[in-house]
């Protein structure tokens, strides 16, 4: 069987990006993101609510298709979904409010 070996990324190496879409569980993955030195720019948006840039703990209230949310919200290279059951099959719930802004801003013109 073959070894599998594992390792930090080059130092120059560019880091990713990482936007968390979700509930107070998603402040658990924002720190564990940051505190792994794996990703550049990370972005927590608290139910499609508040936008929070870590570590800077910056918070911003969400406004879908402007300018600000198109330079936060595009071009990620990472996206998390924190699908809590409560809110999975809730109407109108944050995730399907997300994902529909993302639709319509990947949308042809």
């Amino acid at each position: 069987m073959p070894a599998v070996v594992y390792g930090s990324p080059a130092v120059t190496a560019p880091k990713p990006s990482a936007l968390v879409v979700g509930t107070s569980f998603g402040w658990a993955m924002v720190r564990y993101a940051f505190d792994s030195h794996l990703f550049g720019d990370i972005h927590l948006d608290y139910y499609n609510r508040t936008l929070v840039e870590w570590p800077a703990n910056i918070h911003a209230e969400v406004h879908p298709q402007t300018k600000e949310w198109n330079d936060a919200f595009l071009g990620k290279d990472l996206y998390v979904l924190d699908l809590l059951e409560v809110y999975l099959f809730a109407p109108d719930n944050y995730v399907d409010e997300f994902l529909a802004q993302l639709a319509a801003a990947l949308a042809p013109p």
